[in-house]
C-alpha cells in the first residue's frame, strides 16, 4: 500500500494490498494466487480491465491537460 498502488490495485478484486512493511501479509497474498489459479486469472483480468478504462492514453492526456488549465489559470491571477 505505497505510492499510487491503490489507484490500480483495488483489494480483493484485482489483487492484494499489504500493509507497508509487512512481508508475512504480502507473502500470503502471492502464495494466496500461486495456488487459487482461477483467482489470480479473475483478478489478472479485473486489472487489466481497470486499467484499460482508467489510464488510456486519451484518458490520460484530458487529465494531465485539465490540471494544466487549472494551474495556468491559477498563475495568471
Amino acid at each position: 500500500n505505497l505510492d499510487g498502488t491503490p489507484e490500480v490495485i483495488i483489494h480483493g478484486k484485482t489483487g492484494f494490498i499489504a500493509r507497508p512493511e509487512d512481508a508475512c501479509e504480502a507473502a500470503n497474498f502471492a502464495v494466496r494466487l500461486i495456488e487459487d489459479k482461477k483467482l489470480s486469472a479473475e483478478m489478472g483480468a479485473a486489472g487489466r480491465a481497470l486499467v484499460k478504462d482508467r489510464f488510456d492514453w486519451r484518458t490520460m492526456v484530458a487529465v494531465l491537460e485539465e490540471e494544466y488549465r487549472f494551474l495556468l489559470a491559477q498563475k495568471t491571477r
